[in-house]
């Protein structure tokens, strides 16, 4: 056993006071590094978090808050939180078994049904107190904002590579443009405010990351949804356009409307919260897939391979390089 793993089984025994503890690495990503606790009468999962970084997320504490309110508000499809140490910020949660998703109508049933749960945790007292999500976007102009900062930084901050250059200057960038001004004029003929927020009383909780890559299905094919780092307020537009956009699920066309028509069923129907929520969805759509194509593009920052390699990612970077290339082209070009 490293150095490391000894260190934090210490923390474990300490943490949940018994000594029949053993313990392995399951993930090191470049979020949270987690690693499962075994012990004579249950298992546990022990989240080693990041410090603190640029956006000012205390991602333990943000996780920490996220589960004890799901589950004091009757949500158990979802890690719940066991012991947490804030100065060695680190979490120990229950451990949730199970195989990745095998994406079908199923799936995106149960998907749709914690949304609807969260939705419907609105407007419990201990909710007000929970913060904005990870880069929320609560109006059109802060995901313009967003965009802009994304695309700027590329510009400035990017690896010389040709193939990616041309593309970010001649594909990328006018697409904002154009995209930007499509957006805006769409909320004038509506009479909307481009910068105004969306109503309070029609934002709802949100996973932030949410998706099969943060869920995990049991053998008689119930979901625990994970990953709670950037859990806060956000517009449930954001959740149905990143569900649908996101590169790492692959969704049909047909499973993306089925989620997307469902959540428009909860929060967009005559009495949901938002009656605008289907059009403000239509209209934002492509600027959420500028916004995902700039995501994937991270990987062309210098910061972002350093992370890579300190999560202990051996791939070539020129072939990670080409791959992200080729995933932000699929997703300028989707319908």
């Amino acid at each position: 056993m490293t150095e490391h793993l000894v260190t934090l089984k210490a923390a474990a025994i300490d943490m949940l006071e018994r000594q029949d503890i053993a313990l392995r690495a399951v993930y090191g990503g470049g979020n949270a590094g987690v690693f499962k606790i075994t012990t004579d009468t249950q298992d546990f999962a022990l989240k080693a978090y990041p410090a603190m970084t640029d956006d000012g997320r205390d991602r333990r504490l943000t996780e920490w808050r996220a589960l004890e309110f799901m589950a004091a508000n009757g949500i158990t499809n979802i890690p719940l939180p066991i012991a947490t140490d804030v100065a060695a910020n680190r979490s120990i949660l229950s451990w949730c078994a199970g195989n990745t998703v095998r994406v079908d109508e199923l799936a995106i049933d149960q998907a749709v049904g914690f949304i609807k749960q969260l939705s419907m945790l609105r407007t419990q007292t201990a909710a007000a107190s929970l913060a904005l999500a990870s880069e929320a976007c609560l109006s059109a102009a802060e995901l313009v904002r967003q965009i802009n900062q994304r695309l700027l930084r590329l510009q400035r901050d990017a690896i010389a590579d040709h193939n990616f250059q041309a593309f970010l200057s001649h594909q990328l960038a006018p697409r904002v443009t154009r995209w930007r001004a499509d957006a805006e004029a769409a909320y004038d003929r509506l009479n909307w405010s481009f910068s105004a927020p969306v109503a309070a009383a029609a934002r709802t909780l949100s996973p932030s990351d949410f998706g099969f890559h943060n869920a995990i299905q049991t053998a008689d094919n119930r979901l625990t949804f994970i990953d709670f780092e950037y859990f806060g307020w956000d517009d449930p537009v954001k959740i149905a356009a990143d569900f649908m956009l996101h590169p790492g699920m692959n969704l049909t066309d047909d499973q993306g409307q089925r989620f997307c028509t469902a959540l428009t069923e909860i929060f967009g129907s005559s009495d949901g919260p938002d009656a605008a929520f289907a059009t403000r969805l239509k209209i934002l759509l492509p600027l959420y897939r500028l916004r995902w194509c700039f995501i994937i593009l991270n990987e062309f920052l210098p910061d972002r391979w350093q992370r890579r390699q300190a999560a202990g990612n051996q791939q070539q970077r020129q072939t990670v390089l080409a791959q992200q290339l080729v995933k932000a082209v699929k997703m300028l070009d989707r319908h």
